[in-house]
């Protein structure tokens, strides 16, 4: 019997180290496509949703290395849980079930923000002179909102208050258990999904306004425009049309009211008005239909990418939520039960928490390949 016990333990151990491997590499994987793409648009118009992604991979990847290590050191008994430190298993538990999810929600509702407001502006940022970096301290800070609100509010909820000594929950009131799941799961999965069918059923991506990039330099140099050396910067402009599906980031601006033709020397605004014409003609020729399409077909992508995040984490983790919340509520208020017999059924519900760290990259990977 002793023997079956730790063939079961080895096998189950193998599995999670399968699993830890898994979720580390595809993560890894999920970040660098990421910082590829953001690098190659350093130039044009760069968008926040690179960092909220890359903090979200990050946080995933601690999940593999933390909590999934310490059961599984558990599992080979090297040491057994219960000989492991309370607060490394508070905080484990913490992490895994209360902190990434909250923090997973609420970046699926800072990505939908993030596509809202980008798109809404035209797929361009609001300056004329994009960054030459894919990354600035606003989008780090957008990147580490779910973050901060997930320390602020659930790591506060969860540990305050909590006995070490005792290495229990036990003086926790019944309606304060259920609220670290109610604050971290439900409420943010709720809006993250209520969040996402709105924007997918929103009209961005539905009007014919569309922005267009052809460079993403102000200016074009002798070697963009070889029938003359001075620069060329259009002053107004009434479309702008994507030439690139995966990332609207080189920007031309092309006028239909006037165009302003500047010396690059002399700053001329006069000097080569004679080429208006024919300007507007040369570069009226590379704008078609299709890249209208790309760009409507681009933000179709992302809607749907979005609403599949959000299901994906309603999915995977609020059932288990929704059992622990019923089973808390059914329990006596001044006390935990030591164990708990659960079927393989209600751990394959725990066991989707792990399963979206695996599959919520594979989301994003297919949005930037």
């Amino acid at each position: 019997m002793a023997n079956e016990e730790e063939d079961n333990n080895g096998n189950g151990a193998n599995t999670l180290l399968i699993v830890i491997i898994s979720i580390v590499c595809i993560n890894i994987l999920m970040i660098y496509e990421i910082v590829v793409a953001a690098r190659k648009r350093a130039y044009g118009s760069s968008r926040a949703k690179h960092l909220i992604l890359i903090s979200q991979g990050i946080g995933d990847i601690c999940i593999g290395l933390f909590p999934l290590n310490l059961r599984l050191q558990a599992m080979l008994d090297n040491p057994p849980m219960e000989d492991i430190a309370c607060w490394q298993r508070i905080l484990a538990n913490t992490y895994m079930f209360h902190l990434m999810p909250f923090i997973h929600a609420t970046g699926i509702i800072v990505l939908i923000a993030e596509s809202y407001i980008f798109w809404r502006r035209g797929g361009v940022k609001s300056s004329s002179f994009p960054d030459r970096r894919w990354y600035s301290l606003r989008y780090l800070l957008a990147g580490t909102l779910p973050w901060g609100l997930g320390v602020l509010i659930v790591i506060p909820l969860v540990i305050v208050g909590f006995d070490l000594e005792l290495c229990s929950v036990q003086n926790y009131p019944a309606l304060r258990l259920q609220s670290f799941y109610f604050v971290s799961i439900v409420l943010p999965g709720a809006l993250a999904i209520i969040s996402a069918v709105v924007y997918s059923l929103s009209s961005v991506g539905k009007s014919t306004k569309t922005s267009l990039s052809i460079s993403s330099s102000p200016c074009l140099y002798d070697n963009d425009l070889p029938t003359y050396s001075d620069a060329l910067q259009a002053s107004t402009y009434s479309q702008k049309i994507p030439m690139d599906k995966a990332d609207i980031s080189d920007e031309l601006y092309v006028s239909n009211a006037k165009l302003q033709v500047y010396d690059y020397r002399t700053s001329c605004k006069e000097c080569g008005r004679g080429l208006i014409d024919s300007t507007l003609q040369e570069l009226g020729g590379q704008i078609s239909h299709n890249s209208v399409e790309d760009v409507k077909s681009t933000i179709i992508w992302e809607k749907r990418s979005r609403l599949a995040a959000a299901a994906l984490f309603c999915v995977c983790s609020i059932p288990s939520a929704i059992l622990d919340i019923m089973f808390l509520s059914s329990s006596s208020e001044d006390a935990w039960p030591v164990s708990v017999k659960v079927t393989s059924g209600i751990e394959t519900m725990y066991r989707l928490h792990v399963l979206r760290s695996l599959i919520s990259p594979l989301v994003w990977i297919n949005e930037y390949s």
